[in-house]
C-alpha cells in the first residue's frame, strides 16, 4: 500500500533540573535548567510551585519571579515542564531561601543623663525584616558619635560635654543590612550624677544651695540663726512646702555677704525671719526689708524652741495634713534628715523633749492640726516610746 502518515512517538517532558532560588525582600528569582527529554515534543512552558503557598508562577523561560512572598518565611520550589502531550514530573525542590528585608526603624528612643554620657534606651521595631535582628547603633546629635549593642534595647554612649544638649537616633541591622534611623529621642543634657553645693562657710554654703535650686521670684525666703538649728530644722519643713530656701544670718548681723548676694538674685516677695529676738534681733530684721520686692519681713517665733516650731507650722499648714513628725528638741540628725521629708509630703516638724512630757505649744500645734497620723524620728534614746504613746490620741487616721 501507501505508506501512512508520519508519526512522531512522544510523551511528556522529563523533570527540570539543577532548579535553585535567591530571595529578596517578599520576592523570589528562580530558575532551572530544561529536562534532558522534552518528550518527543517541543517545550511550551513551565510553572514554578512556592513551598508553603503552592503560588503558581508559569513562564516559557527558564526563570521566573515570585512575589507576595512573607519575609521571614523559609521557602523551596519546584518545576514542571509542559509539551502539547501534559505535563511531565516536578522537579527536585530548589535550595530553600528566605524573602527578607532591612528591619524597620527603633521607636521610643529616650536619653537618661549620665556623668559626660547618656544612657540611651529604646523599643525594638515592629518588623525585623525578616531575619533576626543582630545589632543597635545609636548615634548623638552634634557630634555624631555612636555606641552599638548587640540585640540589647539600650547603650551608654560615652564621650559627650556635661551641659551640651543632645538627640539620640538607634538604627537596626541584620542579615540583609541596616535599616532606617528612629524618630529622634527628646533632648538630652549629660551632667555629674553626683555634685557638692558648698561655699567657704556656712552662710555661703546655705546661698549655694539656694542658688543652685530656686529661680528668681520666689514667693518666700527663710533666715534662721547660723549657729543654733531648732528653728532652722523647723523651718525647713515650711520651706520646702512652699518651696522657698532657708539662708542664715548673725544673730545681730551684719548680713553676710553670701547672702545678701542670693537674696538679691531670688528678689523674694517677702522674707520670714524664723525664731525671736535673742536668736535674730529686730536690727538683722529690719536690714533684710529692702531684698524684700514686698518690704514684708515677718517673723514666726514663740519663747522657746517649742512655740517657735508650733508657729512656723501654725502659719504654714492648715489643719488635717496628712503627717506630722516630731524631733528631738536638744539635737539635730534626726530633725535635720525628717525636715527633708516633711518638706516633700507638706506636713510640720515639731519638738518634743526626749521622756516628755509634751510640750503645751506642741500639744495645742497637734490638736489644731489634726494630722491623719505623726511620725516619730529617731530612736528611744532620743524620743521615748512614754512620749511615743502620748502622741497618740492627737493623730485622727485616715
Amino acid at each position: 500500500s501507501s505508506p501512512s502518515n508520519s508519526v512522531i512517538p512522544a510523551t511528556v517532558p522529563g523533570a527540570p533540573t539543577g532548579v535553585a532560588a535567591s530571595a529578596s525582600s517578599t520576592q523570589a528569582h528562580v530558575f532551572w535548567t530544561a529536562p534532558t527529554s522534552d518528550g518527543g515534543n517541543a517545550i511550551t512552558g513551565y510553572t514554578a510551585t512556592s513551598s508553603p503557598g503552592t503560588i503558581p508562577c508559569t513562564t516559557s523561560a527558564l526563570d521566573c519571579i515570585f512575589t507576595g512572598l512573607t519575609n521571614g518565611t523559609s521557602y523551596t520550589f519546584t518545576v514542571t515542564a509542559t509539551n502539547r502531550f501534559g505535563t511531565g514530573s516536578p522537579s527536585s525542590p530548589s535550595n530553600s531561601v528566605i524573602p527578607a528585608t532591612v528591619p524597620g526603624a527603633p521607636t521610643g528612643a529616650l536619653g537618661k543623663s549620665r556623668d559626660a554620657g547618656v544612657l540611651v534606651s529604646w523599643a525594638a521595631p515592629s518588623s525585623n525584616g525578616g531575619y533576626p535582628i543582630t545589632s543597635y547603633t545609636v548615634a548623638s546629635a552634634p557630634g555624631g558619635k555612636t555606641c552599638t549593642t548587640t540585640g540589647g534595647l539600650s547603650c551608654l554612649l560615652g564621650g559627650l560635654t556635661n551641659g551640651t544638649s543632645y538627640t539620640f537616633t538607634v538604627k537596626a541591622t541584620n542579615a540583609v543590612g541596616t535599616g532606617p534611623s528612629s524618630s529622634a529621642s527628646s533632648p538630652v543634657v549629660p551632667a555629674p550624677l553626683v555634685l557638692r553645693y558648698a561655699g567657704p562657710d556656712r552662710f555661703a554654703t546655705a546661698a549655694a544651695i539656694s542658688a543652685n535650686t530656686f529661680s528668681p521670684g520666689v514667693a518666700v525666703a527663710y533666715i534662721a540663726t547660723a549657729f543654733d538649728f531648732p528653728d532652722a530644722l523647723a523651718g525647713a519643713a515650711a520651706a520646702g512646702t512652699v518651696k522657698g530656701p532657708v539662708l542664715l544670718a548673725r544673730a545681730t548681723g551684719p548680713l553676710n555677704a553670701a547672702t545678701i548676694a542670693e537674696l538679691t538674685r531670688l528678689a523674694p516677695a517677702k522674707i520670714i525671719v524664723l525664731g525671736g529676738t535673742g536668736v535674730i534681733s529686730d536690727a538683722v530684721k529690719s536690714a533684710l526689708v529692702p531684698y524684700a520686692t514686698s518690704r514684708i519681713v515677718l517673723r514666726y517665733a514663740g519663747p522657746d524652741r517649742f512655740a517657735t516650731a508650733a508657729a512656723i507650722s501654725a502659719n504654714t499648714f492648715s489643719p488635717g495634713v496628712a503627717v506630722a513628725y516630731i524631733a528631738t528638741a536638744f539635737d539635730f540628725p534626726d530633725a535635720l534628715a525628717g525636715a527633708a521629708a516633711a518638706g516633700t509630703v507638706k506636713g510640720p516638724v515639731l519638738l518634743a523633749r526626749a521622756t516628755g512630757p509634751l510640750n503645751a505649744a506642741t500639744i495645742a500645734e497637734l490638736t489644731r492640726l489634726a494630722p491623719a497620723k505623726i511620725i516619730v524620728l529617731g530612736g528611744t534614746g532620743v524620743i521615748s516610746d512614754a512620749v511615743k504613746s502620748a502622741l497618740v490620741p492627737y493623730a485622727v487616721g485616715q
